[in-house]
């Protein structure tokens, strides 16, 4: 079990390093503090294995734990060695249960810190069999001179099946997952940050702009992808020239500015905010040239909007030249992008090549029905294509793009 430990715990350094996780909290976790928590940590396990109550998909990091949590956590750790030690002639059991539930733990326990979380309930799968095996032999001991132990047993599996299915309940959506979360642990930047983004997807702007701002007053430095969020809930309350305020003040990369307006406009294309999506994408193309994201959106409001009466926002040749650019920065391979230039050469009236990209897109994305059906009926038709596929209507897909392509003649 320890070798198996060991060589558990240098694939999980070596995967998780490589994904940047081991920096996170690299700065603020010295040796001390680390082995402080892994103490406690072992204990919080055990408890919350033997009684599932006030579980949290996410336990914040404890940078000050209490010396009297560390010195009972330690004190307990000891006396259940001591005695597992002590009986393993006679109950062999408690021994191997033990070391399995401590070796199987080190590569997850903190030592090495990796994520943001101070522990977390998936750590302790493997490491309870070890648990479970001390108490199921342990039980089998004690039944043969009490057995009474048998009533006690069925009991306490009833009583957690009903702990479980309270537990499962929380696992229902994000929002009441996170509300738990929060409930258990107190206001911590990443469970806000989740309640937040799931209020967002309910259309609860007003609520969402509450948690997305707690959590900028708690660590703006590391949740960089919040201000965007927060930026979203302030459009969806129609407090746009806020939300492009903010975009400005809280994001200096020009990257991740452009990144933001991209989804920013968005947000705010299939609502009808046509003329502040084209000047948040602008902006993003001049931000980063070569981010192919922003060039197809805006190509594809160019090509599709639907501006009537007097199609103030439609500029095809412009359209063509966006869209081939996004194409060309992303080697000719995304479908998507190949649909949005088949729109804009639609647009100005290029019906030869409209069709010619709708071929080169099913090649590449052959499993798409709505590209297959577009490629068939698309040349025997007339008239002209539905509005904005990707900024001015739900739905921001190729297979979408398609199916607009096929019902020509229904737009008035």
């Amino acid at each position: 079990m320890l070798a198996l430990s060991a060589a558990t715990a240098a694939v999980t350094l070596a995967a998780q390093a490589s994904l940047g996780a081991t920096k996170m909290l690299a700065g603020e976790t010295d040796l001390p503090l680390r082995i402080a928590n892994a103490v406690v940590a072992y204990v919080k396990y055990l408890a919350m294995t033997v009684w599932p109550d006030r579980l949290a998909v996410f336990y914040p990091y404890d940078f000050h734990p209490s010396a009297a949590s560390i010195a009972g956590s330690a004190t307990l750790l000891a006396v259940v060695t001591i005695v597992a030690l002590a009986r393993i002639r006679r109950a062999p059991y408690l021994a191997v249960g033990w070391f399995w539930y401590l070796g199987t733990l080190v590569p997850t326990i903190g030592l090495v810190q990796v994520g943001a979380q101070g522990l977390a309930d998936r750590y302790t799968y493997l490491p309870s069999i070890g648990i479970f095996l001390a108490a199921v032999w342990a039980a089998a001991d004690i039944v043969r001179r009490r057995p009474v132990v048998a009533i006690v047993s069925a009991a306490m599996i009833a009583a957690l099946l009903v702990a479980t299915h309270r537990q499962a309940a929380y696992w229902a959506d994000s929002e009441r997952l996170f509300r738990q979360a929060l409930a258990v642990t107190g206001d911590n930047p990443e469970s806000c940050e989740n309640l937040g983004d799931a209020l967002l997807h309910r259309q609860r702007y007003a609520e969402a702009e509450v948690q997305f701002r707690k959590v900028l007053k708690m660590d703006a430095e590391h949740f960089r992808q919040t201000p965007p969020e927060l930026a979203q809930a302030l459009a969806g309350q129609n407090r746009i020239s806020e939300a492009l305020a903010l975009l400005h003040e809280t994001i200096p990369d020009q990257m991740e500015k452009a990144r933001a307006m991209n989804d920013l406009a968005l947000f705010l294309g299939p609502r009808g905010h046509y003329a502040q999506a084209i000047e948040l994408l602008e902006e993003a193309v001049q931000l980063a040239p070569r981010q192919p994201a922003a060039l197809n959106n805006l190509a594809s409001i160019y090509a599709t909007c639907p501006d009537r009466p007097d199609r103030r926002f439609r500029n095809g040749p412009k359209a063509v030249e966006l869209a081939r650019r996004a194409c060309e920065l992303t080697d000719w391979s995304n479908a998507a992008y190949r649909v949005t230039l088949a729109d804009a050469y639609l647009e100005i009236g290029d019906r030869t090549r409209a069709i010619e990209e709708l071929h080169a897109a099913q090649k590449l994305n052959p499993k798409d029905r709505g590209i297959a059906g577009g490629c068939k009926d698309y040349p025997g038709r007339r008239g002209n294509i539905l509005p904005c596929k990707t900024l001015c209507s739900p739905g921001n897909s190729a297979q979408t793009a398609a199916r607009r392509l096929v019902e020509l003649n229904v737009c008035p």
